[in-house]
């Protein structure tokens, strides 16, 4: 009678495990609607993204911004991309990409024209929603360890 039951326990422990105990494995869902509008704005780092750099903090009194304004225009303070901070002005576009022939997902991309080397740092960011919140979002190194750098509009 107990073995009749085992494979109906084993898949339920399976889903639990899956579900309850996994919920960042699982890749993030990219947002595939954003608009222009939604984008225009002032956007600041999260506080646990912020956490994350306490090796190299931001300056205490100072945020880690980015004000997106229409016409693709954007202005940066202390931006932060794989640990590095970048302040100036630079051009945004929105724009799609595909992740192994799916749907197609929306990106962002930012150009600040002032980088050092005289040449163009080129910034890519995802979108996800949290709750309704739309999320800007990148990988801090190795997509597997799933941290990020996140803003989220202010």
């Amino acid at each position: 009678m107990l073995t009749r039951h085992l494979p109906s326990a084993a898949v339920l422990i399976a889903a639990a495990l899956q579900l309850g105990c996994f919920p960042d494995y699982f890749p993030r869902r990219k947002a595939r609607d954003v608009t222009d509008s939604q984008i225009i704005g002032r956007w600041q780092l999260r506080p646990a993204s912020a956490e994350r750099f306490l090796a190299d903090p931001v300056p205490a009194g100072t945020k880690s911004t980015a004000e997106f304004s229409s016409g693709g225009r954007c202005s940066l303070t202390n931006f932060v991309d794989n640990g590095d901070r970048y302040s100036g002005e630079g051009t945004w576009e929105l724009g799609t990409e595909s992740d192994r022939g799916g749907s197609p997902f929306n990106v962002l991309e930012i150009r600040l024209s002032n980088s050092s080397g005289g040449r163009p740092h080129i910034f890519r960011f995802s979108f996800s929603r949290e709750h309704k919140t739309l999320i800007l979002w990148q990988y801090i190194g190795d997509p597997d360890s799933r941290e990020y750098t996140e803003y989220e509009r202010i």
